[in-house]
């Protein structure tokens, strides 16, 4: 019987994540006999220096390199985000898995809630630099001041010292979080507590991740033909060019973990967006949000402006949204629920939440608006929709209720909860002769067909979540999506109105 030597880290974390490659070979290849074994790297063992203050690159990774070259072991299972920028000659990064979350997930003590001033657990000079540009939108009052500290140690370890210590958050991984579910202690630690803190997911458009976070990376020896072939055999080709093209973007200002630049490469069902948000060590800022359509959608470039609609956002807004009351008294009573929320209009100011309760909403300028009302937003679907980025929890399943209006026409698994009514404007709405629409909603698309059913001919477009769904049933192949009205606007029109 042929054998794989697998060789990891030697945390829980590093553990589970051998297995998952482990359980990739067995099942393709049952006759193969995988073992493991473990080994404690520089990074490890270095508990007290700050990553981004470390002199060498690779803390976590070198040590078990050595292993391969050595023939000692044959295949090495990394966390992609550990790996140098550049890597030495002798090896090779194979392969990865299909790719894991990649977003930061924020813990929080809830008896830190409206404090004015914080101090949060982070080694990530990325992440430091874009939680204090983004959290104080995200958080439901208002802050002066927010203080990092170092941590180091596993996933559990710092999770520990969260608990136990007088800062207010964490950040950490939510790929590691997702992974850890298999590990019975921590799920343990995790569910005793989780009644003192609170969590947000940080999205990616505003806060991208590390290059390769979520993603697992395979190491083998160059001479090694066997391991290759068997790592290789392995791969999620659409996963390990995302995580390639990230990596080399950030080479381009350096590399390492002392960068304060995220790079997310995130591919949907519609195309390919990436987000680039940071600092460079010259002091230029980087920001950076392009989507990229799948190859069948091509729309005409540059037309004059008195062709679209809207020609501004305003122009848009077809509705009046008046809440219903009587549903007050039901959300107030909603216990264990998942509440997924694609307008601020859904609740008023004021509601009491109950805390056992998750908020989700579509996406950031939601979130921040809700925020504002007093909210704890738990995560959003970053304007991309419920299938591209879903709701979830952690370590927990529970019932999703969509709260939204009574013309919605979506379709989807979540229960529909019926909070706000649109009510049609009187004003004109000012269309008939155009011939290029971007729709803000589903609902706003409808209306319009209502009103001018002519338009069905014309060229449409819209964003990338259920408005996509909605307009594409009607027009199946025929609406275009962008990342938002900006891009479009920008993409379409000619720089004269003649």
């Amino acid at each position: 019987m042929k054998i794989i030597r697998i060789l990891s880290r030697n945390s829980n974390l590093a553990k589970i994540q051998a297995r998952l490659v482990a359980d990739e070979i067995r099942e393709k290849y049952p006759d193969i006999n995988v073992t493991h074994s473990y080994r404690d790297t520089k990074g490890d063992i270095d508990l007290t220096t700050p990553l981004s203050k470390m002199p060498e690159q690779g803390v976590f990774t070198s040590d078990l390199r050595d292993a391969l070259l050595n023939d000692e072991t044959d295949m090495v299972v990394h966390s992609w985000k550990d790996l140098p920028i550049e890597m030495p000659k002798g090896t090779n990064i194979v392969s990865t898995l299909a790719r894991s979350d990649s977003r930061d997930i924020l813990f929080f003590k809830k008896d830190s809630i409206k404090k004015n001033s914080l101090k949060i657990y982070s080694s990530s000079p990325r992440r430091e630099r874009n939680l204090s540009l983004s959290l104080p939108h995200l958080l439901p009052w208002k802050i002066s001041k927010t203080e990092f500290h170092p941590l180091r140690g596993n996933i559990q370890t710092r999770f520990s010292k969260f608990l136990n210590d007088p800062l207010d958050g964490v950040v950490i991984a939510k790929a590691a979080i997702d992974r850890l579910s298999e590990d019975e202690d921590f799920v343990e630690l995790y569910k005793k507590n989780s009644n003192s803190f609170s969590w947000m997911i940080l999205p990616n458009s505003i806060n991208p991740c590390a290059p390769g976070q979520g993603a697992l990376a395979i190491e083998v020896a160059e001479n090694n033909e066997f391991a290759n072939s068997i790592a290789a055999s392995i791969n999620n080709e659409s996963d390990f060019d995302a995580v390639s093209r990230e990596r080399k973007i950030l080479s381009q200002y350096g590399g390492g973990c002392h960068q304060k630049i995220g790079i997310s490469i995130r591919k949907i069902n519609l195309g390919e967006i990436t987000n680039i948000i940071g600092l460079t060590e010259e002091g230029i800022e980087l920001k950076e949000s392009t989507f990229k359509q799948i190859p069948k959608l091509k729309v005409e470039q540059k037309v004059n402006k008195n062709k679209i609609f809207p020609t501004e956002k305003e122009e848009s807004v077809f509705f009046e949204r008046k809440f219903i009351q009587s549903t007050l008294k039901k959300i107030e009573a909603m216990e264990n629920k998942g509440i997924f929320i694609s307008r601020q209009d859904a609740l008023l100011d004021g509601i009491r939440i109950n805390s056992s309760n998750i908020l989700w909403t579509g996406g950031v300028e939601t979130w921040k608006k809700l925020a504002a009302k007093g909210y704890w937003i738990n995560g959003t679907s970053d304007s991309l929709g419920k299938n591209n980025e879903p709701p979830c929890t952690i370590f927990d399943d529970l019932d999703w209720l969509n709260f939204t209006h009574d013309r919605n026409q979506e379709k989807s698994s979540m229960e529909k909860f019926i909070s706000y009514e649109l009510i049609p404007r009187k004003d004109e709405i000012k269309m008939k002769d155009k011939q290029y629409f971007y729709w803000m909603s589903g609902s706003a698309f409808e209306y319009a067909l209502e009103l001018y059913p002519n338009i069905i001919e014309a060229n449409h477009a819209c964003g990338l979540g259920a408005s996509y769904d909605i307009i594409d049933r009607q027009i199946s192949g025929k609406v275009v999506p962008f990342l938002n009205y900006e891009d479009w606007k920008d993409q379409m029109t000619a720089d004269t109105d003649e």
